[in-house]
């Protein structure tokens, strides 16, 4: 009797982490496929990347490098500290 309690524990055990295994698995390919969506909000279509920078160094970089071809903007305000600023939604 304890062996076929022992049998009937490990494959009670193993369907269980066959399941979790399923799960992680469909839960990742569904993040996969809903970060290669195209994006739904108010899209630009004048062929040039957005491009966000937060503290100027990386701005004037991309500035310098990418010139015209990319839409260009700051996140933190001109003359603000990056350490203290909080962005709103707005700002996102």
């Amino acid at each position: 009797m304890e062996k076929f309690m022992t049998r009937y524990l490990k494959c009670k055990t193993s369907r269980f982490l066959l399941k979790i295994t399923e799960c992680t698995v469909v839960l990742c390919f569904t993040i996969i496929l809903a970060g290669c969506a195209g994006s739904i909000g108010n899209v630009k279509d004048n062929g040039k990347i957005n491009v966000v920078t937060t503290i100027f160094p990386y701005y004037d970089f991309v500035r310098q490098i990418a010139g015209d071809k990319v839409n260009l903007v700051m996140s933190v305000p001109a003359g603000m500290d990056t350490h203290s600023f909080e962005p709103t939604a707005a700002d996102m």
